[in-house]
């Protein structure tokens, strides 16, 4: 029997309570001290469909999901087909009694469970069937019971007493059926040691690091997969003094922002790609006014609504290039929840510094993944405000030309900081003007802007050793399944390396030049169909690689592809 190793699957259509059961179970493993990692695939459906929440569980820190399965609870028998073929020979399935026979494979366990008979019994709601089944794979696990009571209780704190109580029940019925019936299974789960942990999607991440950063304002049109920014801020805006507002359409959104960020607060808006469409003459008016505001932008399947609930990275090209014209900007892309917290801070700290839109781009893989973590701390990245006068002389000169290209600002209501904010070319003071040397002077100069941003933002970092027999290179939420991938080559005797590129815009591009010069092999992930991160290198390091692997299915990246592509590369 193998302990505290699991990959759990649970599965049924909308509105069945799958992501709840989830969330209850993996907070229930990470009370007794053990690492979750738990994801969510779901088609864009209201109702019905195959939903699935799956969480891998582990006692060391857990990277990515994997693609075999330990264990699948199963709601209703309409989602088997879809989501059984990855269960390994030897699992089990739990479903109720009556499904049993919508189950074709002969080479795992079928556990079938009456839940009627067993709700009736305690006077409760079939509803509550989700309950059932949790408690009967915790009692296959032998996982205490008191830890899932206490995340039902928690879960549920909000609710009345009787529904607390009823679920409670339910999970006990299940989990004395174990006993009941002598069911045993091949993995066991048992609480360790550890220090406490949070456990936190990418987009709570980028809402937390946000509040850390002094937010001032956050608007958004609700838009998969970003939306749980929006919902998460909403509820903490009255607690921390932040105005939180859904706007009208995204052309709004991202002109609200623009507004409050002139006025001086710190702002943010969030979106997926096709939201991001409709902001980008914004992008361009945050540009030609120098006015700092940040976006955060959650990739989903494209192009026009595509996949909209599934994750991809086809937007990496159209983000780096957002908003008509020329002029800088800054574009970081986290890998897990601890760079979303920390990258999110870099980027208003970014734009209030150099004075332009910094994008935060994340992927719904990583956005609505939840990772169990230590907890964040705050005030780790220090605020900075950048170039605000607060006591500007007489003929202030909000653009003036100076060496480093980041003019002093003032904000409304400063004495002698009056400017116009002007979205056509301007002097100095704000007024249009379109001869040749003030237009020459003015590109010139927010051109000159992020000469000196490579030290301060994040700069690609290696994992795994320095002569590696290949160098994997890659951005984005691919992290976990790469370092997954390199742990499971290294079994096999197969040494690799990853370097992980923070920042997209500007490029480290001699820092990534220097790599791929050391490596032996090289390979490209990434998930999109054209390579765009493979021309991205290309295009700045003058360098290409040996190979790339794609996927752009709407499905995340597994270690075990990469894997196998290593290992072709390697032959």
């Amino acid at each position: 029997m193998e302990q505290n190793v699991l990959n759990l699957r649970i599965a049924g259509p909308a509105g069945t309570g799958v992501k709840a059961t989830g969330m209850i179970f993996s907070r229930a493993c990470m009370r007794g001290g053990l690492h979750v990692f738990s994801f969510t695939d779901y088609p864009s459906l209201i109702r019905g469909g195959c939903n699935t929440f799956q969480i891998r569980v582990e006692e060391k820190p857990v990277l990515s999901s994997i693609y075999s399965i330990d264990a699948l609870i199963v709601l209703t028998p309409s989602v088997i087909d879809e989501t059984i073929a990855e269960l390994r020979p030897g699992g089990v399935v739990i479903c109720d009694e009556k499904d049993v026979p919508a189950i074709k494979r002969t080479d795992v366990t079928i556990i079938g469970v009456p839940t009627a008979t067993l709700l009736k019994e305690a006077g409760l709601s079939l509803i509550m069937k989700n309950q059932v089944f949790l408690g009967l794979f915790m009692g296959l696990t032998t996982y205490p019971f008191d830890l899932l009571e206490d995340t039902i209780r928690y879960t549920f704190a909000k609710k009345e007493d009787d529904v607390i109580v009823g679920n409670i029940m339910a999970a006990q019925k299940g989990y004395d059926f174990v006993k009941q019936h002598n069911l045993s299974f091949d993995r066991s789960l048992s609480p360790i040691e550890g220090p406490a942990k949070i456990l936190v999607s990418g987009n709570e991440a980028v809402a937390l690091g946000a509040l850390s950063a002094g937010i001032g304002l956050y608007v958004a049109y609700p838009m998969t997969p970003s939306t749980a920014i929006l919902h998460f801020l909403a509820k903490a805006a009255t607690q921390k003094n932040i105005v939180v507002k859904q706007g009208e359409d995204e052309i709004g959104v991202a002109n609200l922002a623009i507004g409050a960020a002139h006025a001086g607060a710190r702002a943010m808006c969030g979106t997926s790609g096709g939201g991001f469409a409709l902001m980008q003459e914004a992008v361009s008016l945050a540009g030609i006014t120098e006015t700092p505001v940040v976006f955060v932008e959650v990739m989903r399947g494209a192009p026009a609504t595509g996949v909209p609930t599934w994750t991809e990275q086809a937007d990496l090209r159209f983000v780096m290039h957002a908003g008509h014209g020329d002029f800088p900007k800054v574009v970081l892309a986290p890998g897990d929840v601890d760079e979303a917290y920390e990258f999110i801070q870099i980027a208003f700290n970014a734009a209030d510094k150099y004075q332009c839109p910094a994008v935060l781009l994340s992927d719904k893989y990583l956005g609505e993944s939840y990772f169990s973590v230590q907890p964040f701390t705050t005030g780790s990245i220090p605020i900075d405000r950048g170039k605000i006068e607060t006591s500007p002389a007489e003929g202030f000169e909000r653009y003036a030309v100076v060496p480093d290209g980041i003019s002093p600002r003032s904000l409304p209501g400063t004495k002698n900081g009056i400017f116009v904010a002007n979205s056509d070319e301007h002097t100095p003071k704000g007024y249009s003007e379109e001869s040749i040397e003030n237009r020459n002077a003015q590109v010139e100069k927010r051109g000159r802007k992020l000469a000196g941003a490579l030290d301060y933002l994040p700069k690609p970092e290696l994992f795994g050793e320095e002569n590696a027999a290949i160098t994997i290179i890659s951005f984005g939420s691919n992290k976990g399944a790469i370092l997954q991938a390199i742990a499971f080559l290294k079994k096999d005797g197969i040494t690799a390396n990853f370097l992980h590129v923070k920042t997209l815009v500007p490029f480290h591009a001699d820092l990534v030049k220097e790599r791929l010069m050391k490596a032996k092999k090289t390979l490209v992930v990434e998930q999109n169909h054209d390579g765009q991160f493979r021309s991205v290198i290309r295009e700045n390091t003058l360098r290409d690689v040996d190979d790339v692997l794609l996927k752009y299915s709407g499905r995340q990246i597994y270690p075990e592809e990469i894997l196998a592509k290593v290992k072709e590369v390697l032959q």
